[in-house]
């Protein structure tokens, strides 16, 4: 330790160092010295809540006027001061302090000479202003449920863990839950097949709604994805002067970024180019409902489908870096020089337009899941299609079964490389090893605490899925799933409501929509999918097993018509790879069922002529009659007669169907009725077939 020394005068004299305890004494042969002897203040510096160590805190020593010391504490929370004030009579001061703690001294500290003291000091947070959250979700991550509206994520629950985990914090302290459901916390999902700048405009709107409901000036806002490029048109293009707050100043804190491509992601241009989603379970699936998405809005094909509706979020998303190799010279193209042009981005990261989010604080959290996991560049030649896909390069054997497929990757979350978001402005960026969509759970720790000073003790993870079934259709049909236990999923064909008895599916509906459903996690066992027609015609049933990175398509063709029903069945075991086998499930149907259906046609009018549906019920009648007799006589010639009764059966059945045909073309009977009946007879006639 340094003792000060105070020296009298005169120079030559002799030292003799003897160490005893904590100073020096120190001996001359002429003149005298005064040795001041000393004491140490250390200990440990915490947080009060989490008892986790605080690094940097500024650590002052006083005597109540004159500062004596300064230290700073180091990444174990420790920290150091020497003092030569010891055995103080007044004692001495300790005063701590951090930005976002409560600055806290301890005084009347008295060092004894040759010793010390320790001191520990717990720094209670500064009460954190909680500003609501509106939570953006990224492409697919909205969806318009049947009688619900639009949620973010139904499928996949990309965004559920988040949820949950922002509804539990603070809720085991006495103040309560910091966050509540629809009182400060909020969701916004959005139409994402539309321009990222109209989505921004309906985020004015939320702002303003929300601004409205819990009185606050300002909003955080954590974003996923392409959301986080909603919120930086927001801010960008200061559109919040254009609310209606009748507040001139900006209205988000803070945003939190996670896995935002702020320079564009590279397989957005195998979507944009060709309508090819890329090699990723995600993309699987995302490829299968935009081919169902296509069909009903009249397209071709999913190219088709992007480019003429036009989904212009995926524009909207294509790189402004440099991607395209030229596949003979390994050259990279100069963007945009032949290149699908993103003005968007372009926009966005003008240094005018970037400087604008200095106006709030930020946090960039990024995925990166190994150097060979993300697109990255395109090794491309010149192979346009004939529907004018591949415009601006074809990817070097994309369709092969072997090599790359002209696919050069690196390191990113599987869906955006890290050159384009690895770093933003001077924000912090945080590295996750997690995918794109896991980064939004696994980062929940940094997020609650970024917003809110708490670090929750776990992280919640309860809706990880690796397993799904797919079934979709293409009309004209309507379709319910029925699981091993019973559970329906579609179409109620009763009274054309909407079934959802299946935990965590998602059904898309049936009105206006193109229709399929998503199983997560599916039971073991035997599943029916029941169909309906909704008009005349050829339909197509596809089943999608999704079983973590396979996937099988099976699909059966047949034709219907309006208000018919088909059903199938198919069994499923979550270790199953191979395709699922769907096999038709023929009903019987007894005399006295279509005798049933032709008295109710009758009564509900569905015959024009009460006459005629009467003569049609004697001949069925008299079917039944044959029908006991082929059941129940016992005689030596019974092969013979059963054999008679089911000619003259199946030939009563065949004049009946051509009775409803003359019926129907001379409009005597509407196309329901007719449908039913026809139906009736095809099933009948099954009873009498060898």
């Amino acid at each position: 330790m340094l003792k000060k020394l105070f020296k009298i005068k005169k120079v030559y004299f002799s030292v003799i160092f003897l160490l005893l305890g904590s100073f020096f004494v120190f001996t001359r042969q002429s003149n005298a010295i005064v040795i001041m002897p000393g004491g140490e203040i250390s200990g440990q510096i915490t947080d009060s809540k989490t008892n986790s160590p605080l690094q940097g805190v500024d650590v002052q020593l006083t005597d109540g006027t004159n500062l004596l010391k300064q230290t700073t504490s180091d990444s174990n929370g420790e920290y150091f001061l020497f003092t030569n004030f010891c055995n103080f009579p007044p004692g001495l001061r300790v005063k701590a302090n951090l930005d976002g703690y409560i600055e806290q001294e301890i005084s009347n500290i008295n060092v004894p000479c040759n010793g010390g003291v320790i001191i520990n000091i717990a720094l209670e947070p500064e009460a954190q202003e909680i500003n609501p959250v509106i939570l953006i979700p990224g492409l697919m991550g909205s969806w318009n449920v049947p009688l619900s509206g639009w949620q973010i994520d139904p499928l996949l629950h990309t965004y559920d863990n988040l949820w949950q985990a922002l509804q539990k914090v603070g809720c085991d302290s006495p103040e309560g839950c910091v966050y509540v459901k629809d009182q400060n916390l909020f969701t916004f999902p959005y139409q994402w097949r539309v321009s990222n700048e109209l989505t921004a405009y309906d985020l004015m709107r939320k702002i303003d709604e929300v601004q409205q409901l819990t009185g606050a000036s300002k909003v955080d806002i954590i974003s996923h994805s392409m959301g986080g490029l909603v919120a930086r048109y927001y801010i960008e293009n200061e559109l919040f002067l254009q609310d209606n707050d009748g507040i001139d100043n900006v209205d988000v804190d803070q945003i939190i970024f996670l896995g935002t491509p702020h320079n564009g992601a590279t397989k957005s241009y195998l979507v944009w180019e060709a309508g090819q989603v890329g090699p990723n379970r995600e993309d699987w699936l995302m490829e299968r409902i935009f081919s169902v998405e296509a069909d009903f809005n009249g397209y071709g094909s999913i190219f088709q489908y992007v480019r003429n509706l036009p989904m212009t979020s995926i524009q909207e998303i294509l790189p402004i870096f440099n991607y395209l190799k030229d596949k003979d010279t390994g050259i990279l193209k100069q963007y945009p020089n032949n290149y699908p042009e993103n003005n968007f981005l372009e926009n966005l990261n003008l240094q005018e337009k970037l400087n604008k989010m200095n106006l709030v604080k930020g946090l960039n959290i990024i995925g990166k899941m190994g150097l060979d996991s993300t697109i990255n560049i395109l090794r491309i030649e010149e192979n346009q299609g004939a529907g004018g896909e591949w415009e601006h390069g074809y990817p070097e054997n994309y369709n092969s079964i072997f090599g790359d497929h002209g696919l050069e990757k690196s390191e990113g979350d599987k869906t955006v490389p890290n050159r384009s978001n690895n770093e933003f402005l001077n924000w912090q960026t945080i590295e996750l090893n997690f995918d794109h969509s896991d980064i939004v759970t696994e980062a929940q720790k940094i997020i609650i605490k970024e917003l809110t000073g708490i670090e929750p003790m776990e992280i919640i993870k309860e809706n990880i899925f690796s397993k799904w079934l797919l079934i979709k259709v293409h009309s004209p049909v309507d379709f319910q799933v029925i699981d091993p236990n019973g559970n329906i999923l579609g179409k109620d064909f009763e009274n054309s409501n909407i079934l959802n008895q299946i935990p965590k599916a998602f059904y898309s509906g049936f009105n206006n929509t193109a229709e399929f459903a998503l199983i997560p996690d599916p039971l073991d066992g035997k599943y029916n999918v029941k169909l309906m027609g909704t008009s005349n015609g050829s339909f197509e049933l596809i089943i999608s097993n999704f079983n973590n990175d396979i996937v099988n398509d099976s699909s059966v063709i047949g034709n219907i018509n309006l208000n018919n029903t088909k059903e199938y069945a198919f069994d499923y075991g979550q270790s199953q790879t191979e395709p699922i086998i769907i096999n038709e499930v023929i009903h019987k149907i007894s005399i006295d069922n279509v005798i049933d259906d032709l008295q109710k046609i009758i009564y509900n009018k569905g015959l024009k002529n009460k006459g005629q549906g009467i003569s049609l019920l004697v001949q069925l009648k008299i079917i039944k009659k044959w029908d006991k007799k082929l059941n129940t006589e016992n005689t030596k010639n019974k092969k013979i007669k059963n054999k008679i009764y089911t000619k003259l059966i199946l030939t009563e059945i065949e004049l009946i169907k051509k009775q409803l045909n003359f019926l129907l073309k001379k409009n005597k009977v509407n196309q329901e009725s007719y449908n039913i009946l026809i139906n009736d007879l095809n099933l009948l006639k099954l009873n009498y077939q060898k």
